[in-house]
């Protein structure tokens, strides 16, 4: 027997409210007395044990007593477990996060082992052999198995799944399974997930008369979890200095230690120095760290109390920002504003006509990105200048003719988020022509600014380099003399020279990043650093392939690029994170608990397969009032 609402039994409470009633009830009976001396007497008796004798022979009283003890048990939701029909459609959504696969539980297993645990426990004791569908987040919500009925591989494809470390859509991982469970006559959706699964007040809704039984998973000390939000590296002449900044419960008066350790190009640690410092009472406290040792890459280690639930957030890498003077090739026949603002950059710039020849290998050698001012289309039809163009990232300014421009209409113009719009505005910027594109040459980029109903602004990829393209000349507009022009060219600048330095930064787990690989590159794979050394190559991709994916698991890894030949051509060093948002403080118990059609949550709750008994007391207590109709009709 399972109680799905325990905290409806405060409602027996009114028990004591009818049993009052009868006993203050006023009864008067008629009383023969000889005297009017024993009056008194007499009335002090009757006072004395009216009282509780009144319960006596209260028929009524216990009906009504009966009743209201059926009542609370269906307010308490009873339900036995049975074995699911087999036409019976499971659906299972089990949440693969990083806040699962790192979060741990009070029986020292993470919150992921244990959902995987009571999964195949659940085909074990309470599974019908009706057909199971299952669903695991991700980017993209992924169908591991699509209404099988077979144990054996449900019970394999459960213990293979592994934890995923990006961004994951929950919203339509949950439509999803919903959408699928609609599909089928006879279905139930059950949820492993742990507090801080990603939907809101609406999506939680569930679907009239569906089943969904929600697993949830929270550990007690969760409000005791630390965490690095935090931490970079900074490098002046040879002093290597860091901040970091760790977020803990409020109020915490404790001492915190962070220690900094320092690696080599082999993954091999140098040294390392401790910090200590006192827990700030806002629950946020900074290190300031000074004098840090040399090394190729860094990690910041926080000391975990006995309570933290989540140590994998303790440490974080970090790579020492480096200051680079970039060399821009720009081909115009004159632009002042943009030869300006690249100079506010600290951007070298060589000029070249349009018309002039490819420049030599010594010239190129010391390039990092192409600027065509006007003269894309031009320069392409020269095989020449072709073969140059796709060998760097490329900035593309359209200066478009009468019969290329497109038909501007009066709308508002839409900024989109994008690294290169940053903190940008079109507010009262005027472009009086935008280049109309075809389809075929919008299709492989990211519009990030609309003007007029066009897009003025494009981002994308050229042979896996960055690539920029405006569709309008500057000097058809007046950005140049708004303030938000150098801004934009210092977002652009760095756009398309990320991923040219000996360090690729920090990048989310499973995310597709612009990297500007070397011509010569024919091959890539990723190798990691953070653990014991191995030959293993991790996400090998050949050029033509496509894009290069950041490795699965965070750590510190280096992207190694190979010419044909098999020789080593480039070698860079990448910090894969996890998604920071899975280590928030948030929780959708109360949601969940709100929801008229789901099932309440309990914390590693047995919910499935059960049979509720909601219907059995309606029916017995029909009968109840029933029967004490008919003792107040008789007067018993």
């Amino acid at each position: 027997m399972h109680w799905l609402s325990l905290t409806s039994a405060w409602f027996g409470l009114a028990a004591l409210l009818i049993i009052a009633m009868y006993i203050l009830k006023k009864r008067y009976e008629p009383k023969r007395i000889s005297s009017h001396l024993l009056w008194r007497q007499v009335l002090q008796e009757q006072e004395a044990n009216r009282p509780w004798q009144r319960l006596k022979q209260q028929l009524l009283l216990w009906l009504q007593l009966m009743i209201l003890l059926l009542i609370v048990i269906a307010l308490m939701e009873p339900a036995v477990e049975r074995k699911l029909a087999e036409d019976t459609h499971a659906v299972i959504l089990l949440d693969r996060s990083a806040s699962m696969a790192t979060s741990i539980d009070t029986d020292g297993k993470t919150y992921l082992d244990t959902a995987k645990h009571e999964l195949i426990s659940w085909l074990d004791k309470e599974w019908g052999g009706g057909e199971v569908t299952l669903i695991v987040n991700g980017e993209y919500p992924q169908i591991l198995a699509n209404q099988s009925n077979q144990k054996q591989e449900l019970v394999r494809i459960i213990e293979d799944i592994d934890p995923y470390y990006g961004t994951t859509d929950d919203e339509t991982a949950l439509s999803l399974a919903r959408a699928l469970a609609s599909s089928s006559e006879q279905s139930m959706i059950h949820y492993f997930v742990d507090e801080r699964y990603n939907i809101n007040q609406e999506v939680i809704q569930a679907e009239e008369n569906s089943l969904e039984i929600w697993h949830m998973y929270a550990s007690p000390a969760a409000a005791e979890d630390e965490r690095i939000r935090s931490f970079t590296l900074s490098q002046e002449e040879r002093a290597v200095h860091g901040f970091a900044t760790v977020m803990h419960a409020p109020q915490e008066q404790r001492e915190l230690e962070l220690t900094v350790i320092a690696y080599n190009e082999q993954g091999r640690k140098l040294s390392d120095k401790s910090y200590k410092q006192s827990a700030a009472a806002s629950g946020v406290t900074t290190f300031q760290m000074y004098d840090l040792p040399q090394g190729h890459y860094y990690m910041a280690r926080l000391t975990p109390h006995n309570q933290d639930p989540n140590p994998y957030n303790n440490k974080q890498y970090g790579l020492i920002a480096e200051e680079r003077v970039y060399e821009a090739l720009l081909i115009s026949d004159g632009n002042l504003f943009l030869e300006k603002a690249l100079q506010l950059m600290n951007v070298g710039v060589t000029k070249l006509a349009p018309t002039s020849a490819v420049p030599n290998q010594e010239l190129l050698s010391t390039v990092h990105f192409i600027i065509t001012d006007g003269s894309y289309e031009k320069l392409t039809k020269d095989n020449a200048w072709k073969d140059v163009l796709d060998r760097f990232p490329l900035w593309i300014v359209d200066h478009p003719a009468a019969d290329q421009q497109a038909k501007l209409v009066h709308a508002e113009p839409v900024v989109n988020e994008h690294e290169v719009t940053q903190y940008f505005t079109m507010d009262d910027i005027f472009i009086s022509s935008i280049r109309e594109l075809s389809a075929e040459e919008l299709a492989p980029h990211d519009v990030l600014v609309q003007y007029g109903g066009a897009a003025a602004i494009l981002a994308g990829t050229h042979n896996q380099k960055p690539l920029l393209r405006y569709t309008f000349a500057l000097q058809d507009s007046d950005l140049p003399l708004r303030a938000v022009f150098p801004l934009l060219v210092m977002n652009s600048v760095d756009y398309l020279v990320s991923g040219s330095s000996n360090q690729l930064g920090s990048m989310l787990a499973n995310a597709i990043p612009t990297l500007s690989m070397s011509a010569d590159t024919s091959t890539s794979y990723w190798h990691r650093l953070d653990e014991e050394p191995s030959d293993e190559r991790i996400s090998e991709t050949a050029v033509e392939d496509g894009y290069v994916t950041a490795p699965s698991a965070p750590g510190v890894y280096s992207l190694i690029e190979l010419n044909e030949q098999g020789d080593t051509v480039q070698q860079r060093t990448a910090v894969i994170t996890a998604d920071a948002t899975e280590f928030a403080t948030a929780s959708i118990a109360e949601l969940i608990s709100g929801s008229s059609n789901a099932e309440e949550p309990n914390d590693q709750s047995e919910g499935t397969g059960m049979s509720k008994l909601t219907a059995w007391l309606a029916a017995c207590l029909m009968l109840l009032l029933l029967l004490e109709w008919e003792v107040y009709r008789r007067g018993i």
